[in-house]
């Protein structure tokens, strides 16, 4: 029994100095903490989490002041840090390490709440990290669509939110059709080829897998996947070549310990990863 005890202590001395190290600020660093009561940004508590998020807005104001703060004040010192350094490789470095973001999500928060603090801090900083409940190993880079594939994304998300949640969802057919009418042409046509989508929402409490894809190259080329389980959602992708970005959508209320998984099975696979509003 002795001996359980201090492989226990052991461990949580490690798990302790995970959660420290990653979430103890360096210098250029911003370290979100959002948990299911408040949230906090370089260890200072901005507000009550239920409260902040409950509006329609995208952005979180409080949060968006604070980050845009940050934002300037580092990027002074990144300034400062540039005109002292001659090495042209220094320099390179010293752009693509700071500023850097790290975000921490409790397992129990809903996605809304991940996609409004996600999409906050995306609007005021490019480099980010995201560490997942208790796990802070399993760090994700993601990295996100380059600008003229984002329009695309947007105005396809458009027309999943003028969408029923359950037509998204469940399988029918309506609102992809609403993508022949652009007039895309050349690159774009190849972007729109390369489209995937994946949605989650929850039908008598067990989550849906809704995927879908293009392989026409055309407009009006899009189907649907209807999957209810994990492990068919996975033998469809795995045979989805040519595919680099994808957008995924989540039900408001499903909680980050059942898509974060999601996340980082899509980001193993080297997928760029568009976050989109699905509602509920």
């Amino acid at each position: 029994m002795r001996l359980i005890s201090l492989f226990a202590l052991l461990f949580l001395l490690v798990a302790c100095n995970e959660e420290k190290e990653f979430m103890t600020p360096k210098q250029g660093e911003v370290v979100l903490d959002v948990g299911v009561d408040e949230y906090s940004l370089n260890g200072k508590i901005l507000g009550k989490t239920a409260t902040d998020f409950s509006d329609d807005d995208v952005l979180v104001d409080s949060f968006n002041i604070e980050l845009k703060k940050m934002r300037e004040n580092l990027g002074d010192e990144v300034l400062q840090m540039l005109t002292t350094e001659n090495d042209s490789v220094k320099r390179t470095q010293i752009r693509n390490d700071y500023p850097l973001v790290k975000i921490h999500y409790d397992s129990n928060v809903p996605y809304d709440v991940f996609y409004k603090s996600y999409m906050t801090v995306l609007f005021n900083f490019d480099s980010y990290q995201l560490a997942f409940g208790s796990n802070y190993k399993e760090i994700c880079w993601l990295h996100e669509p380059h600008e003229r594939t984002c329009l695309l994304y947007s105005f396809w998300c458009e027309q999943l939110n003028n969408a029923k949640l359950s037509d998204v969802l469940f399988g029918t057919n309506r609102f992809p059709k609403t993508l022949a009418n652009l007039d895309l042409s050349g690159d774009d046509l190849q972007l729109c080829a390369a489209l995937l989508s994946l949605a989650l929402g929850k039908k008598d409490g067990n989550l849906v897998y809704v995927v879908s894809s293009n392989e026409t190259g055309r407009t009006d080329g899009f189907r649907i996947d209807v999957f209810k389980e994990e492990k068919c959602l996975w033998e469809f992708i795995e045979k989805k070549t040519g595919y680099s970005h994808l957008t995924l959508r989540v039900q408001n209320d499903i909680l980050v310990k059942d898509f974060a998984p999601i996340i980082k099975k899509l980001n193993s696979y080297g997928y760029q990863i568009k976050f989109a509003a699905l509602g509920n």
